[in-house]
This record gives C-alpha cells, structure tokens and sequence, in this order.
C-alpha cells in the first residue's frame, strides 16, 4: 500500500487513470473498531480517496467468527455508501457450503476473489470448480487469485512440462495456466 501511495505521487496525473484495490485483513481485526482503523489507514497509504475494489480477505472457518460477529459485510456496505469504495466483495478459502452462507449474508456483493488454477480445479480440499460454480449460480463475477499456484504452475515437473510441449512447443508453461483461467465463463 505505500508502494502504491509512493508511485500515484510520482506517477499518476488523474486518479481514474488507474484501478487500485486491497482487503480488508479480517484475521488482525479483534474487535468491530478496528475495520475503520485499518482502512483509513489503507486509504492513507495509497493516497487515495476510495478503493475501486475491496476485499473482505479470507473468508474461512478460521475467519467466521470476525466476518459474522463484527459484521464486516455491513462495514464495507457503510463504505461504498459514503463513496470510499466502488466494489465491494470478498476473498474466499474455505468449502462451497460456506460460500453459499457468505453469499446469503452479502447478497449485494459485486464479487467474489477464489482460489483457480488446473490443478485445484478438481481437487477435494480446494473444490475451486464447485466454489466457481456457487458464484456463477448466484450471479456473482469471479476475480481469480492463484492462477499459477504460487508460481508452482511456472516450474512443471518434466514429464508434466513435456505433455505441454509436445502439445504446443512455442507455449510457455505460465500461458496454459492463465490460458484455463481466461477460457472460464464467469
């Protein structure tokens, strides 16, 4: 965020020149006054006056108990009521089920961040095809986080790395993953 502050005062003539987005750290926040104290903070390290996207970060089992009881859902409501945020939505780690009660709880959600890549798409413990699937059923734009795993999708073991390149030599191993990202409908 102060990289961001750093760079719109060397850089950036107009503010609508550029998309800046962040989240609300939701595990650090222990009681309901700390969300403002953290955004206003965030707003004053980037130098801006409101977030084009903010993110309620993390939503997952671990993170319920923040989200619920000090209803940050609302906190970022209040925001982009007073213009201090023009989407409003949320990063999600956890199982489709709990993506549907999050989408319950912040219907008026303009998006949705989850974890999508080839190799989660499937899997049992990340089910990013299922959670795509909730979002698409409740009409929510998906923003993906993760396409290349960490960068684990960039450094293909050989004989996976070999598939590829007997399929499209010229291809590096970084497009196939954002390449099935991009060719996801939502």
């Amino acid at each position: 965020e102060t990289f961001v502050g750093n760079s719109f005062k060397k850089f950036v003539k107009d503010r609508k020149d550029i998309i800046v987005a962040t989240k609300l750290p939701i595990f650090s926040v222990s009681k309901p006054e700390d969300m403002e104290k953290y955004f206003n903070e965030q707003l004053e390290k980037c130098g801006v006056e409101y977030f084009d996207y903010y993110l309620i970060h993390n939503i997952n089992e671990m993170t319920h108990h923040a989200v619920y009881v000090f209803d940050s859902f609302d906190f970022v409501r209040q925001k982009k009521a007073e213009g201090k945020i023009k989407n409003i939505g949320f990063s999600f780690h956890d199982k489709p089920d709990d993506l549907i009660e999050a989408l319950e709880a912040f219907p008026d959600c303009d998006f949705v961040q989850l974890q999508i890549n080839y190799i989660d798409w499937n899997s049992s413990s990340i089910e990013s095809k299922k959670c795509c699937d909730v979002a698409t059923e409740y009409n929510k734009p998906v923003i993906v986080m993760e396409p290349v795993k960490g960068g684990a999708l960039a450094n293909l073991p050989e004989v996976a790395e070999k598939v590829f390149k007997e399929y499209d030599e010229d291809s590096e191993n970084v497009s196939w993953a954002l390449r099935f990202c991009n060719d996801l409908d939502n």
